[in-house]
């Protein structure tokens, strides 16, 4: 989702929308420009940051109030914007419909933070468009830049000077023109890591647990000790699992015995499932190692008061078992029971079942046996 830098500074953008509109109580003519946020300018050079899908909103009103005229009536053009477009975009300056017909071309933009307060005294700090400039705009020091515009006017005025000066000495060859020193490559496992070491500092992490988090990642994808460099293929592919790895830990798992902790426990015995001590785990009062089925009605040992749901479950899975059912059937036949009513009644079933059978421990003690 896109968001807003979290940082001002110089920017290369892409125009994804504008829009003209009448905004405020002048109805003033506005320009509204979304830009998509490609490359900062990051130590010397132009930095790709488009997998962090920054995205500003900028205003240019083209209109400006009057002191003394009328809201209703509009105000007066605002030169700078203007001027500011037609150097950006090359807009003719006499067509308003050109703004928002023409696929603008790709620019640069300065920004800066603008701190305000909200009713409730929070401060707040966005970061907002100062400035457009032009895509290939060189923003220069100490020493000014050359506007190249005016050169003839300064060669009208000089040239006749600069002639006497030289004489008729022969004109050397003009030396060949001085190309632009092409920009340095930027890798894009460089713009990526930027990206995730600044989001997990911004989560309170140590570079270490940056670092360590980063190596688990790009492990866990391409092998242990992966040491070549990320091409903007593999950085799309990882880029998912570092937001995952930044990802807040999950709530701790409820005590609720799942399936999967149910097949991956101990199997029953078969002294557990043949034997006729009719001691049930999980059901068996506590201290009460005599318990005999046959002390209660039908030979059927009471349901658990309060109603222990795993109890039951367990009770309910082993007998079924027992009757010749395999696991995975007893276990889906408990995930359908939803309420304690329809669990209670599933598992008196099988224990009529189960004694009419004569499977321990429901089978009532055989005739001149003692109940004790």
């Amino acid at each position: 989702m896109p968001v807003a830098p979290d940082h001002p500074g110089r920017y290369r953008v892409a125009v994804l929308e504008q829009g003209l509109s009448a905004k405020g109580d002048w109805n003033l003519l506005v320009l509204t420009l979304r830009l998509g946020l490609t490359e900062e300018f990051i130590g010397g050079g132009w930095v790709d940051v488009r997998v962090r899908q920054w995205e500003l909103v900028y205003d240019l009103y083209l209109e400006r109030k009057i002191d003394d005229g009328r809201p209703d009536l509009g105000g007066t053009l605002n030169d700078r914007p203007i001027k500011n477009l037609m150097e950006v975009f090359g807009w003719p300056g006499d067509d308003l419909a050109w703004l928002v017909d023409s696929v603008l071309t790709d620019c640069s933009i300065v920004t800066e933070v603008e701190p305000w307060t909200d009713r409730k005294g929070v401060e707040h700090f966005p970061v907002k468009v100062k400035w457009l400039n032009p895509y290939e705009f060189k923003q220069t020091g100490g020493v000014p830049s050359t506007d190249k515009s005016a050169l003839q006017k300064y060669q009208d005025r000089m040239g006749s000077q600069l002639r006497a000066i030289a004489g008729e000495q022969p004109v050397a060859p003009a030396p060949p023109l001085r190309q632009p020193a092409p920009a340095p490559a930027v890798k894009p496992e460089a713009a990526l890591y930027d990206w995730f070491s600044a989001t997990a500092t911004g989560r309170g992490l140590t570079e270490e647990q940056t670092g360590a988090l980063w190596v688990k990642a790009i492990d866990a994808r391409y092998g242990v000790g992966y040491a070549q460099d990320l091409t903007a293929a593999q950085c799309a592919e990882v880029g998912p699992d570092l937001v995952d790895a930044l990802a807040p830990p999950a709530a701790p798992a409820s005590p609720v015995e799942t399936d999967e902790e149910f097949y991956s426990g101990p199997v029953p015995t078969a002294e557990e499932l043949e034997g006729d001590s009719g001691v049930i785990p999980g059901r068996t009062p506590p201290g009460d190692s005599d318990y005999r089925p046959d002390e209660f009605e039908q030979g059927l040992p009471p349901a658990p008061d309060p109603w222990d749901a795993t109890a039951a479950q367990r009770e309910y899975r082993t007998t079924m078992v027992k009757l010749g059912f395999t696991a995975q059937q007893a276990a889906d036949g408990w995930q359908g029971l939803r309420s304690q009513e329809s669990q209670e009644i599933a598992l008196s079933s099988v224990r009529v079942e189960a004694a009419a059978k004569a499977l321990p421990p429901y089978a009532a003690p055989a005739t001149g046996e003692s109940a004790e």
